[in-house]
């Protein structure tokens, strides 16, 4: 489903900033790398590997949470000084927004989080967050829970064996509730449930025409 574009898209080697989000499992690394071949987009991916909290959170959630939050906080931010240098086409692995309203949201309801710990983050955040550069597009890859589960068990990273379907869900239903309050610009969602471009040519040309607003492939 797309929303957008506005009255300024034309111009297709613009400076365009797309985030691409969704919840684990969903496939964000495998269609920003499309995006960079397909499109000729610069990349930051989730900074998953340098996080040092990120196995002993998957083991200890309550624990973990806020020091795991805090990294992925400090790294983002430092995400938007190379955004705000940028001026060609630039996709995002998970935004800001997505790890305070989603994750950490999730984890303050289930207290993984405590009281203080979100009131931190979320100052932190809300002091930040009108230097942020917002998307131009938004794209949410949208997943049901088997599937996200099946993937992770797929691709057998060990600190992701404990993930189950109660976490799936509830970031699933606070993802849904995000992307539908979001109005810093356009937004698009991909159902990613039996959607596969990089090996389906139906799904790749339904892919091109859902972003020909914004963009054209290389042929």
């Amino acid at each position: 489903m797309t929303e957008g574009p506005d009255a300024a898209r034309g111009q297709q080697d613009r400076r365009l900033f797309v985030a691409v989000a969704g919840n684990i499992g969903a496939g964000k690394s495998s269609f920003i790398s499309l995006l960079e071949r397909r499109y000729r987009f610069s990349a930051l991916y989730e900074p998953n590997e340098d996080n040092p909290f990120l196995e002993d959170f998957y083991a200890e959630m309550k624990r973990w949470a806020f020091h795991s939050q805090v990294f992925f906080l400090t790294k983002k931010f430092r995400f938007q000084k190379q955004l705000a240098d940028y001026d060609g086409r630039i996709a995002v692995d998970r935004t800001v927004w997505e790890d305070v309203r989603v994750f950490a949201g999730h984890l303050a309801a289930s207290g993984a989080l405590n009281a203080h710990e979100w009131a931190t983050l979320e100052e932190l955040f809300t002091a930040v967050e009108p230097f942020l550069r917002r998307p131009d597009l938004l794209i949410y890859l949208k997943c049901p829970t088997r599937t996200l589960l099946r993937r992770i068990a797929g691709r057998g990273r060990a600190m992701e064996a404990g993930i189950d379907s109660g976490y799936l869900g509830a970031l699933n239903r606070r993802y849904d509730r995000w992307y539908e309050s979001w109005d810093y610009g356009d937004k698009l969602t991909l159902d990613t449930h039996r959607f596969d471009p990089e090996t389906n040519l139906v799904d790749l040309h339904a892919m091109d025409e859902c972003l020909r607003p914004w963009l054209e492939p290389d042929e």
